[in-house]
C-alpha cells in the first residue's frame, strides 16, 4: 500500500495548465515589458505561501479588467465586493504571510468576525485561482500514470491520498481524468469524488471508522469548496459544481478565456460567498486549521486511515514543519511505514529528512527524489500494478 502526502509546497514549480501558452498571452495582451516581467513567475506557478499576495493583485487586476464584459446582473456588485474583501486580505498579509499564522492571530482576537472574514476570504481566493489558472498538470500526470495501470481505469486501491492543501486540485484532477477516460459526465455520480473523500473539520471530527478506512482522499485542513452545517453536521460540497463551471473540456471550449465560461464560474463563487454571509449561518467554511482543530481527535482519524499494510509514503512538497508534529507522528506512530520517498525543492532536502526523523522517532529508508517536474511513482508500485494487468 502508498500513500502520497502534498503540502503546500506541492505548489512550486511550473504550471503550464491546460498547455495553456495561447491564454497567458492573453492574460499579458496590452500590458507593457516591464509589467509581464514582475507577473511571469504568478503566471506560470500555482501560488506558495509567498506568493498568494502577488496572486490576488493579479486576480484583482483581471476581474476588473473583465467586469464590464461579463454578464452576471446583479452579481456585478457582489464581485466587487468581493474583490473589496481581496484588497483587504492582501494587507493583512503584508503583516503576515502566512495564511494560518494570519488565521490565529485574528481568532485570537475580540473581532471574530475579522477570522470568519479571513476563512471566507481564503476558500474564494482559492476558487477563483483554480478557475482561472486551472489544475497543476503534475497532479493530471500522476493520475493518467496511475489509471493507465489498472483494467478498469479508476485510481488503483494500492494507493490513497493524504493533503494539508485547501484547494481542490487533487479532485479536480481525479474528476477529469476520469471524465477523459470513460467520455461520458455520468462519472460524477460514479467517482469517489462524492463518496469516498473525507473534509475534516472541527465541526465533522468524527466519521465513522469503516468510512475513514475506506476513504481515497484526505483533507486534512479541509477544502474551499465544501460547506459543513453545524447543526447536523451535513456537508454541502459543490466541488462537481465550480469544476463543471470552470473546466475548459465540460464547457466544449478549449481555453478559459470565453466571457460566458467565466461568467457562469463567477456565479457559483457569489452564490458560495453568499451562503457564507447568510445570517442564518445554515452552513459554515468548512477550511480548518491544525492549530484550531482537536488534534488527538485529528491524530486518531488520520491513522484509522492509515491500512496497516500501507509501507511506502510518498511526500510532495511537504516540509513537516514543528506546528504539525503532533498530527504528523500519526503516519507513523503504530503504522507499517518504512520507506519515505521525498520530494521537495533542493534547498529544503536536508531539514525535512531531519523533521522527519524526528517526528518517526525510529529508523526509516528515506530516499531522495531530484526534481519536482513530476510527482513520483516509485517503481514497486508500477511493478504491482503492472503484474495485475
Amino acid at each position: 500500500m502508498y500513500i502520497y502526502l502534498f503540502g503546500a509546497g506541492a505548489s512550486a514549480g511550473r504550471n503550464s495548465s491546460y498547455g495553456n501558452v495561447s491564454y497567458i498571452n492573453k492574460l499579458i495582451e496590452g500590458q507593457n515589458k516591464a509589467w509581464v516581467k514582475e507577473h511571469e513567475s504568478i503566471l506560470q506557478v500555482t501560488p506558495t505561501t509567498f506568493n498568494i499576495s502577488n496572486r490576488l493583485n493579479f486576480l484583482i487586476t483581471r476581474i476588473n479588467q473583465l467586469k464590464s464584459q461579463i454578464r452576471i446582473g446583479n452579481n456585478i456588485s457582489k464581485l466587487i465586493e468581493i474583490m473589496h474583501d481581496f484588497e483587504w486580505l492582501n494587507n493583512k498579509l503584508s503583516h503576515e504571510p502566512y495564511l494560518d499564522i494570519l488565521a490565529e492571530t485574528e481568532y485570537n482576537t475580540l473581532n471574530k468576525e475579522n477570522f470568519f472574514k479571513l476563512t471566507r476570504i481564503t476558500s474564494i481566493f482559492f476558487l477563483l485561482n483554480q478557475c482561472f489558472f486551472g489544475v497543476d498538470t503534475r497532479y493530471k500526470t500522476l493520475f493518467t500514470t496511475l489509471m493507465s495501470l489498472t483494467r478498469s481505469g479508476h485510481i488503483p486501491d494500492e494507493v490513497k491520498f493524504f493533503t494539508w492543501n485547501y484547494d481542490y486540485q487533487l479532485e479536480e484532477a481525479m474528476i477529469e481524468k476520469r471524465f477523459h477516460w470513460l467520455h461520458e459526465k455520468k462519472t460524477f455520480e460514479e467517482n469517489i469524488i462524492t463518496k469516498r473523500i473525507v473534509r475534516y473539520n472541527k465541526i465533522w471530527d468524527s466519521p465513522a471508522p469503516e468510512q475513514l478506512t475506506k476513504t481515497l482522499l484526505y483533507k486534512i485542513n479541509g477544502c474551499c469548496a465544501t460547506l459543513t452545517n453545524p447543526l447536523n453536521s451535513s456537508n454541502k460540497n459543490i466541488i462537481q459544481e465550480i469544476i463543471v463551471a470552470s473546466n475548459p473540456i465540460y464547457n466544449n471550449i478549449n481555453e478559459i478565456n470565453d466571457l460566458n465560461h467565466i461568467a457562469k464560474f463567477i456565479n457559483v463563487i457569489i452564490e458560495y460567498n453568499d451562503e457564507l454571509l447568510s445570517k442564518e449561518k445554515s452552513f459554515n467554511n468548512s477550511i480548518s486549521y491544525s492549530w484550531l482543530d482537536d488534534r488527538k481527535q485529528l491524530f486518531r482519524n488520520i491513522k484509522i486511515s492509515i491500512p496497516e499494510k500501507a509501507s511506502t509514503l510518498i511526500v510532495f512538497g511537504y516540509s513537516f514543519p514543528t506546528l504539525n508534529s503532533l498530527v504528523d507522528k500519526a503516519f507513523f506512530k503504530g503504522t507499517n511505514i518504512k520507506k519515505i520517498y521525498l520530494q521537495c525543492q533542493e534547498k529544503d532536502k536536508k531539514t525535512i529528512q531531519s523533521r522527519i526523523e524526528g517526528v518517526a522517532q525510529r529508523k526509516l529508508d528515506i530516499e531522495i527524489i531530484d526534481g519536482i517536474d513530476d510527482i513520483h511513482v516509485p517503481f514497486e508500485l508500477q511493478n504491482l500494478l503492472f503484474k495485475k494487468l
